[in-house]
């Protein structure tokens, strides 16, 4: 997710619309996932996978999707605490990405 993503989503909460910043969330994930990789790489004949994305990105997409999907599966309301809990996981990794960004 990405810094207007998480924008969208606190303005759907603020104004008590919680399924559109779900919905928000899940769809741009998708969209980027399905429609921007694969379009990048049937127009390239294959992309590489740098040592970043295997080492670090796809680690913190399943942790996020392993904690996330037994909240959405039942329904469950994430508390602030929570949200919280996301944020800072957010934060951690983009400041992961920086540093690696920086050491190499």
């Amino acid at each position: 997710m990405c810094l207007p993503e998480l924008v969208a989503c606190l303005s759907a909460k603020i104004r008590g619309e919680r399924n559109i910043a779900v919905d928000n969330v899940v769809a741009s994930n998708m969209f980027n996932l399905l429609g921007v990789l694969s379009v990048a790489g049937l127009c390239s004949g294959g992309l590489p996978v740098e040592s970043l994305v295997r080492e670090l990105d796809l680690p913190a997409v399943f942790a996020a999707a392993a904690v996330c999907l037994p909240l959405f599966l039942t329904g469950a309301v994430i508390s602030r605490t929570e949200g919280m809990f996301f944020v800072i996981f957010y934060l951690l990794y983009v400041v992961l990405v920086l540093l690696r960004a920086v050491s190499s």
